[in-house]
């Protein structure tokens, strides 16, 4: 599994981002949700992981996987985004 999310962090780029998160130095900043989804539809999907989002007052979401019967501090996160909510 940690295979699968180096090799998912090595192909995000900021071709992938929308326009406002390009060029942000902070390195996977804005590439949670395409991370997420590509974790997902290859592997989580059929292993009991599913995708959450969370939205902060500014606006930002950032989303993750998580197992429907694990609590939050064991959750995977492929993006290391944090924002102050």
């Amino acid at each position: 599994m940690m295979y699968l999310v180096k090799l998912i962090q090595q192909n995000l780029t900021d071709g992938l981002l929308k326009p406002k998160y390009r060029g942000i130095k902070r390195k996977y900043f804005g590439h949670c949700y395409v991370a997420t989804e590509c974790f997902y539809y290859i592997y989580g999907r059929w292993s009991g992981w599913f995708p959450y989002c969370h939205r902060n007052r500014k606006g930002e979401t950032h989303w993750w996987l998580q197992k429907a019967d694990e609590v939050l501090a064991e959750r995977v996160k492929l993006c290391l985004m944090k924002f102050e909510t």
